[in-house]
């Protein structure tokens, strides 16, 4: 789903409008989206980018953790698509 995962997480558009903590592998990330379309995950106890994805053409408006078949997974919308 999505356009490849971007690798330079140090650019950022603006701050994060939405938070959403997210369990991977036993790990606590956090998944962030600002103004944009890009969802960027965080190590919240080091600050370092953990990763990101560019799930939608236009900016996030909602985020929320989900666990389906033992995976932890982000759920996104946007205005312009569905849920992902």
């Amino acid at each position: 789903m999505g356009a490849p995962a971007h690798r330079d997480e140090s650019i950022l558009t603006g701050p994060p409008q939405l938070l959403c903590p997210v369990d991977v592998g036993g790990r606590r990330l956090l998944a962030t989206a600002g103004t944009g379309p890009l969802i960027r995950m965080w190590d919240p106890d080091t600050g370092a980018p953990a990763g990101s994805v560019a799930a939608h053409s236009g900016r996030v408006v909602s985020l929320h953790p989900l666990t389906i078949g033992g995976r932890a997974l982000v759920a996104s919308a946007s205005r312009w698509r569905p849920i992902r």
